[in-house]
C-alpha cells in the first residue's frame, strides 16, 4: 500500500510540475507573438518553432541585455 501511496504522490508532484511548464509555455507564447509580429511583420506560429531557431536565438540574447541594463 505505501509503493501505491508514493506512485500517487510522484504523480501528484508530476502533474504540478508539467501544468506549470504548460502555464510557462503558454505565457512565452503570449508574450513573443506580437513582439514577433512587430519584427518579423507575420504571426508567430509555436508550432513551427524550429524554423525560428535564429530569430528566437537573438530575441532572447536581446532581450537578456535588456534585462542586464
Amino acid at each position: 500500500m505505501e509503493a501505491i501511496n508514493k506512485i500517487i504522490s510522484i504523480s501528484k508532484k508530476l502533474s504540478i510540475e508539467s501544468d506549470n511548464l504548460i502555464k510557462e509555455y503558454d505565457a512565452f507564447n503570449e508574450y513573443i507573438k506580437p513582439l514577433f509580429l512587430n519584427k518579423f511583420g507575420h504571426k508567430y506560429e509555436s508550432s513551427l518553432h524550429n524554423m525560428y531557431q535564429g530569430e528566437r536565438r537573438i530575441f532572447l540574447d536581446t532581450h537578456k541585455k535588456l534585462i542586464k541594463t
